[in-house]
């Protein structure tokens, strides 16, 4: 059986060296799309029919293992809490431009007719997400769930451990 160390440096190991290059994949993809995104919108050329296709499996090659990492990141963590935990490792506006992208797209998708740009604004969103997942991921102190001094999980907002009572340590970034 792991030790809760154990488990954690493992997966640490894991998931580091995938998230470094996971972010640089999520903001080229996201920066790519957000050029095209103008593009249609302005009535500038669109990408051929090949990069089109990339982009879209690109969401889904970067969209897949970011959602793993944000699972480990994650673990532990109440429900309401999730998105919280997942982007505690990134700056205020990066969480505020995951926020603002999803609405965003919201507003493109109900107030414009322009379907490449909006296509365009959705895997722009996918990309961001999985930028800041990825980029949360390789500043977080730890990887997996908080612990109690006697090795219980605990959510990262709690102060108290829910099994046995013990005062939690402060919680890491």
């Amino acid at each position: 059986m792991h030790t809760p160390s154990v488990t954690r440096s493992l997966a640490e190991t894991l998931i580091r060296p995938v998230a470094y290059p996971l972010l640089g994949l999520a903001v080229t993809g996201f920066v790519t799309c957000l050029v095209f995104h103008l593009l249609a919108f302005l009535g500038g050329p669109l990408p051929s029919a090949e990069l089109d296709r990339v982009l879209t499996i690109g969401v889904l090659v970067v969209w897949f293992p970011a959602l793993l990492i944000g699972a480990q990141i994650t673990s532990g963590t109440k429900r309401p809490e999730i998105l919280q935990a997942m982007l505690r490792g990134c700056p205020k506006w990066m969480v505020h431009g995951v926020v603002g992208l999803s609405i965003y797209v919201l507003l493109c998708g109900i107030l414009s007719s322009n379907h490449e740009a909006n296509a365009f604004a959705i895997r722009m969103s996918f990309y961001f997400f999985g930028s800041a997942i990825s980029y949360s991921a390789t500043r977080v102190e730890h990887i997996g769930p908080r612990r109690c001094p006697q090795g219980h999980e605990s959510s990262d907002s709690a102060s108290y451990c829910d099994v046995c009572g013990q005062k939690l340590p402060p919680a890491p970034l």
